[in-house]
């Protein structure tokens, strides 16, 4: 689907943020969550980072993807246009 809505952030320095600055695609993936556009809700992306990621890592990688969702659900555009 191509669409018109364009939300611009900086993911690194969210993922600078949650502790990592190699969690950027956490971030990513957690505004592409909270866009809609995924086809399986959050529960499933968590469960699956939980069980292919190390203890260690779950943490940071969590605070990533709950930052790149906040990312989205606060930013103007998205608000103004009811997707949430």
């Amino acid at each position: 689907e191509v669409t018109n809505r364009i939300i611009s952030f900086d993911a690194t320095a969210l993922a600078e943020e949650a502790g990592d600055p190699i969690a950027t695609n956490m971030v990513m993936l957690g505004a592409l969550c909270a866009s809609g556009v995924l086809p399986f809700p959050e529960k499933i992306i968590i469960d699956v980072l939980k069980e292919n990621l190390p203890q260690r890592y779950h943490s940071t990688n969590l605070k990533a993807f709950k930052l790149g969702q906040t990312a989205v659900q606060n930013h103007s555009l998205f608000k103004k246009r009811s997707l949430i």
